[in-house]
C-alpha cells in the first residue's frame, strides 16, 4: 500500500502524462491576451490622466452628501420582499410621482408623462448650473452642457423589469430614474468641485443618489460623477459630471470595447471581472500575447495563492477552452493542497474534481473516470455529512459513461447520485420534498437524457416532465430553464419521429429565449440547429439550410469563426448539402469544420475523428458515383477512396483512445472501412473489418434507429451478403417489419453535431 508521498507521486505522474507534447495557444487565445494587454495599457493610461489633471486627487476625496440618506428604509428579517432587494424595504418617497405629484407613477404611461413634464424643468436647473461654474467663458468643446432625449422605452421597460421588477414597493417603473437625463463637461478639477457645491447647496434641488467614479473607477479606468436628483414638480433625474481630458481620452482609447469584449468572459458579470482583474494583470505580465510553457510555469512556481490559481484554472477552462492549459494550474493546485492538507480533505477533493471535468471536456474520458473516482474516494472517507463534491462527481460520470456509449454504467451513476442528494436532504432537515427541489429538476433532467440514449423513451419522457413541472412551479413558465427542458423534450420526440412535436417543442424552447434574450441571443443557436435537424428529416432541405445558418450567423457573432461549436454547424451543413447532391459542396464545408477544430481541439478530439469520418464516407460515395458503370477502378477513383481509407484510420485511432473498443462509434467506422476495402478488391480485410464492426454492436446488444442506417450500408456489400439474414433479423427484432428501412435501401451514416 502506497504511502501519501507515493500515492500524490503517482497521481502527479499520471497527469504529466497528458501534458506531454506541444501544447500551442488556440488563435482566439492568442486574441484574447494581446487584446488584454491593450486592455491594460488603456487602463494605466486613464489612471495617469486622472492623477495629472488632479495631482492630489480632491475630486475621488470629495464626500458627496446625499439628502436622502440612502434609498433603503426598512431591514427586514431577511426574507426580502423581492428577491432583488435582498431583504430590503425602499423609501417610497423615492418612488417616481406622476405628473400632477399627488402619487407614485403606476404605469410607463404614467412615468412618460411625468417625464415630458419635467424636462423643461430640469433642463432650465442645469443650463443655470453650467452657467454659474462656467462665468463668463464661452461654452466650448471642453466646457458644455448636453441633454438626452428621454431614454427609449423598450430599454426602460427591459431595465424595469430586470433591476427592479422585484422591489417592494411596485411597480418596477417608478424606481427608473435615468428617464430625462443631461450632463455637464468642464475642464478643471476645481469646476467639478464647485458643481458638485453648487448641487449641494441649490436648495431646489434634492441629492437622492451620488456615485463618485473618481473615488472606484470603471474596469477601464474611466472616471465621472453620476448623481440622481430630485428637481422641482417632483420628478427624479439623472445627471452625468465628466472632465473633458479623461472624456476624451476614454473615446481615444475607445476603452468600452475592452469592457464589453471581457465581459463576454465571464458572462457579464462585473463582479467577477473585477475580481479577475488582478489574475488577467498576472498573466499579461510577460508582455504583449505573451503566455507560452516559461511564462506559465514562472507564473505557477511563484504562486501559492489557491485561490488565484483556482481563478486562474478556471479561466483556462471554462473561458479560454485551453485545457491543456487549465490542467497544469490544477495540477499546481493540487500538489500545493496535498502537501499541505494531506490526501483526506475536501480541498483535495474539489482539486481532483476540477482535474477530472478539464479531462472530460479535453476528451479524455477514462482519464477523466480515473480522477471523479479519486475525488469520490477522498469525499466519502471525509467525517462531515454533507457530502460537497460526491453528488456531482458521480452526476459527472454518468456524462461520460454516456459519450462512451455506456449506457447502463450511466444510469447506475445517476442513481448513485440521485440517491446521495435524497440523504443530503434528509440529513440537513430542509424541510423540503425533494421533489420541489430545484436540484432534482436538473437531475432528473440529466437521467432523461441518459434513458433517451438507451432508447428508453417513455421513462426518458416522464423524467423530462418531472423536470418540467419543478422548474414550472419554482422559476414560472418563462424562465431560461424551461427552455432547456422545452428542447431536450423536443430531441425526444425527433427521435421518436413525432416530428411535428418536436419542432413545436423547438419553437416553445426559441420563444422563451428570444423573450428573455433577444433573437440573436447565443443561447438560441442550438436550438436553431435542432430546428435545422427536424427540417433536414422531413426534407425541406432549404429551410433547415436558413435554420442552420441562423445558427451559424448567431455563432460567428458570439464565438468567432474558429470555435469547434461553429465546425459543428458546418458540419451539419454539410450532410444537407450531400443529401442535395452536392457532394462537392459537402466536402468543402466540411473541410472548413475539420480545419476549425484542428485548431481548435486538436488533431486527436474525437469531433475531429467524426468529421474524418463524414468526410471518408463522402469520399466513397463519390467514388461510386464517378465509376457506376466502370467494372475498374481509375488512378483517381483509386486515389479517393486510398484517401478515405486514410481518413477512416486517422478517425478509428482517435476514437479508439477516447471511446474503447466497444462503442457504435468504432462499429461505424469500422463498417466504412470494410466497405472501402471492397471497393478497392481488398476482400479479405474488407470481410475481417465488417466483422468486427458486427461483433461489436451485438456486443452492445441493440442498435437503435440511428444504427438501421449503418446496417442498410452493410447489404450493399455482394462478398459479405451471407451476413443480411443476420442484419434483417436484428433489424425487425429492434424496428419492426413496417419501419422504412427495414426493406434494406441504402443509406451513408453520417455523424451530427448537435441534436442534444
Amino acid at each position: 500500500m502506497m504511502n501519501g508521498d507515493d500515492e500524490y507521486e503517482a497521481v502527479a505522474s499520471i497527469l504529466a502524462e497528458e501534458l506531454v507534447g506541444d501544447h500551442s495557444l488556440k488563435e482566439e487565445t492568442n486574441q484574447f491576451l494581446l487584446t488584454l494587454h491593450n486592455y491594460l495599457d488603456c487602463r494605466e493610461k486613464m489612471d495617469a490622466k486622472y492623477l495629472e489633471i488632479d495631482e492630489f486627487q480632491s475630486i475621488a476625496n470629495f464626500a458627496v452628501t446625499t439628502d436622502s440618506n440612502g434609498i433603503i428604509e426598512i431591514e427586514t428579517d431577511g426574507s426580502g420582499s423581492g428577491s432583488n432587494n435582498n431583504g430590503h424595504y425602499f423609501k417610497p418617497e423615492y418612488q417616481q410621482q406622476n405628473a400632477d405629484a399627488t402619487g407614485p407613477i403606476r404605469s410607463m404611461d404614467d412615468l412618460y408623462e411625468s417625464a415630458r413634464h419635467a424636462q423643461s424643468i430640469y433642463q432650465e436647473k442645469i443650463s443655470q448650473l453650467f452657467k454659474d461654474i462656467q462665468g463668463e467663458e464661452e461654452e466650448s468643446c471642453s466646457s458644455k452642457v448636453t441633454f438626452a432625449p428621454l431614454k427609449g422605452r423598450v430599454r426602460a421597460q427591459e431595465k424595469a423589469d430586470d433591476d427592479y421588477g422585484k422591489r417592494t414597493p411596485g411597480p418596477a417603473e417608478c424606481w427608473l430614474y435615468d428617464i430625462v437625463r443631461g450632463s455637464v463637461e468642464f475642464p478643471s478639477a476645481d469646476k467639478l468641485i464647485q458643481c458638485l457645491e453648487w448641487l449641494q447647496n441649490d436648495p431646489t434641488i434634492h441629492i437622492v443618489k451620488a456615485k463618485n467614479r473618481f473615488q472606484t473607477p470603471t474596469l477601464t479606468g474611466y472616471r465621472d460623477l453620476n448623481l440622481q436628483i430630485l428637481i422641482p414638480g417632483e420628478h427624479i433625474c439623472e445627471l452625468q459630471v465628466h472632465h473633458h481630458a479623461i472624456r476624451q481620452l476614454n473615446i481615444e482609447l475607445k476603452s468600452h470595447t475592452y469592457y464589453e469584449y471581457f465581459r463576454s468572459y465571464f458572462g457579464g458579470s462585473t463582479i467577477v471581472l473585477t475580481e479577475r482583474l488582478e489574475d488577467l494583470k498576472e498573466i499579461n505580465a510577460g508582455g504583449e500575447g505573451a503566455l507560452d510553457d516559461a511564462r506559465l510555469n514562472d507564473l505557477l512556481e511563484k504562486s501559492q495563492d489557491e485561490s488565484r490559481l483556482e481563478r486562474l484554472g478556471a479561466l483556462f477552462e471554462d473561458q479560454l477552452c485551453e485545457y491543456p492549459y487549465a490542467l497544469r494550474v490544477y495540477a499546481k493546485l493540487l500538489e500545493i493542497r496535498w502537501k499541505k492538507y494531506g490526501k483526506m480533505h475536501i480541498a483535495v477533493s474539489n482539486s481532483l474534481y476540477r482535474i477530472a471535468n478539464t479531462l472530460q471536456k479535453y476528451g479524455k474520458y477514462n482519464r477523466a473516470l480515473d480522477f471523479y473516482e479519486r475525488a469520490v474516494e477522498v469525499d466519502l472517507k471525509l467525517e462531515s455529512v454533507t457530502k460537497v463534491v460526491a453528488p456531482d462527481a458521480y452526476n459527472n460520470m454518468a456524462i461520460v459513461f454516456r459519450k462512451l456509449g455506456k449506457l447502463d454504467r450511466a444510469i447506475d451513476m445517476h442513481a448513485k447520485s440521485l440517491e446521495m442528494k435524497k440523504n443530503v436532504l434528509k440529513e440537513g432537515d430542509q424541510g423540503e420534498e425533494e421533489e420541489m427541489d430545484t436540484s432534482f429538476a436538473y437531475s432528473y433532467h440529466n437521467m432523461a437524457n441518459t434513458l433517451q440514449k438507451k432508447g428508453r423513451l417513455d421513462e426518458s419522457l416522464k423524467l423530462y416532465e418531472q423536470s418540467l413541472a419543478i422548474k414550472l412551479k419554482h422559476f414560472g413558465a418563462e424562465h431560461p430553464s424551461i427552455s432547456n427542458t422545452y428542447h431536450a423534450m423536443g430531441s425526444l420526440k425527433q427521435e421518436q419521429g413525432a416530428l411535428a412535436e418536436a419542432l413545436m417543442l423547438y419553437q416553445q424552447a426559441l420563444e422563451i429565449k428570444t423573450k428573455c434574450f433577444g433573437n440573436d441571443h447565443f443561447s438560441c443557436a442550438k436550438t436553431y440547429n435542432n430546428m435545422g435537424i427536424v427540417l433536414e428529416e422531413q426534407t425541406l432541405f432549404d429551410q433547415a439550410l436558413k435554420r442552420y445558418q441562423l445558427s451559424l450567423d448567431i455563432k460567428r457573432k458570439y464565438l468567432g469563426e474558429t470555435n469547434s461549436s461553429v465546425a459543428d454547424t458546418y458540419n451539419n451543413m454539410a450532410i444537407v448539402s450531400r443529401k442535395q447532391g452536392d457532394i462537392d459542396g459537402a466536402l468543402e464545408l466540411y473541410q472548413k469544420a475539420l480545419k476549425i477544430d484542428i485548431l481548435t481541439l486538436g488533431d486527436d478530439h474525437t469531433s475531429v475523428a467524426d468529421i474524418r469520418h463524414n468526410m471518408a464516407v463522402l469520399l466513397r460515395c463519390k467514388q461510386e458515383t464517378s465509376s457506376e458503370e466502370q467494372e475498374l477502378l481509375g488512378s483517381s477513383q483509386r486515389r479517393l477512396l486510398e484517401d478515405a481509407l486514410d481518413l477512416e484510420t486517422k478517425s478509428l485511432h482517435i476514437n479508439h483512445e477516447s471511446l474503447g473498443e466497444d462503442h457504435v462509434t468504432i462499429a461505424k467506422t469500422v463498417q466504412n472501412m470494410a466497405m472501402i476495402h471492397h471497393r478497392l478488391g481488398n476482400l479479405g480485410e474488407a470481410t475481417a473489418q465488417f466483422q468486427r464492426s458486427m461483433a461489436i454492436r451485438q456486443k452492445l446488444g441493440h442498435i437503435s434507429t440511428g444504427d438501421c442506417e449503418m446496417i442498410d450500408d452493410l447489404t450493399a456489400m455482394d462478398a459479405l451478403m451471407k451476413d443480411f439474414a443476420t442484419c434483417l433479423e436484428i433489424k425487425l427484432k429492434n424496428l419492426g417489419s413496417e419501419y422504412p428501412r427495414v426493406g434494406g435501401k441504402k443509406f451513408v451514416s453520417l455523424s451530427k453535431a448537435g441534436r442534444g
